[in-house]
């Protein structure tokens, strides 16, 4: 099982993401690796400008059945997975050329009500659709939104701390009940640090930064949703308004 991300390599400053089709780009791709007890995941970075692949970085993980098959999150400089069968976040740091797993909040379990996200400071935070009364995926009690990020304590130990626990209810102003068995987190759009939900049968977008919350459609069935941010260019012949 395996995933892979592409990234604009272009530094240059005022470079605006979006508008990318000449510019170099990097491939960075995941699999996983078993062997009798031991499990490994492994990372490979391809470059446009050179034409070749870099060195092997891997790492181990805690136990076999573990996979990579989320999409990415690019926050800063590192690029993060949620691993699938662990509670746990694979971590590739572009800067450093290291990988890592790290652990995710408390309560972060399922991968359909879990999002890795952007927060203010431009750290690595973790969104995740929680109810208050039991641990059960599948309850009918209504959820929510809790944002956590990640910090440095006093004797320099990694810990999440609850940022935001935002009431969905109110958020949306909705005239039913929102069941925690019928809400999912599908997607996370990094550059306009967009959260998309499907609650019973419409998709929601929420804005993290302003929390403005928009009904986009109404569907009832989940989808596997791809959103993305591009540019209209004026100047490429062929296109009209």
């Amino acid at each position: 099982m395996h995933t892979a991300a592409v990234l604009c390599s272009a530094g240059e400053q005022g470079h605006a993401h979006g508008a990318c089709h000449s510019s170099s780009f990097k491939v960075v791709v995941v699999d996983c690796y078993e062997h009798d007890y031991d499990a490994v995941a492994f990372a490979s970075v391809y470059s446009s400008e050179t034409g070749v692949w870099g060195d092997l970085l891997s790492t181990p993980l805690p136990y076999s059945g573990i996979t990579v098959v989320n999409p990415s999150t690019l926050v800063g400089n590192t690029l993060h997975w949620l691993l699938s069968g662990y509670s746990g976040i694979l971590e590739f740091d572009f800067d450093r050329q290291t990988l890592a797993v790290i652990n995710r909040p408390p309560g972060a379990r399922y991968n359909d009500r879990v999002q890795i996200v952007q927060v203010d400071d431009n750290g690595v935070g973790v969104s995740a659709l929680s109810c208050a009364h039991c641990q059960s995926a599948y309850c009918s009690h209504q959820p929510c939104l809790h944002i956590c990020d990640r910090k440095v304590d006093c004797y320099g130990v990694a810990v999440w701390v609850l940022r935001k626990s935002i009431d969905l209810q109110k958020l949306l102003g909705l005239g039913f009940k929102i069941e925690m068995k019928r809400s999912r987190i599908l997607r996370y759009a990094e550059d306009v640090r967009a959260l998309f939900l499907w609650l019973h049968s419409s998709l929601f977008m929420i804005q993290l930064e302003s929390m403005q919350p928009k009904e986009l459609f109404k569907s009832d069935n989940v989808y596997t949703y791809y959103p993305f941010t591009s540019f209209y260019n004026e100047g490429i012949s062929g296109l009209k308004q």
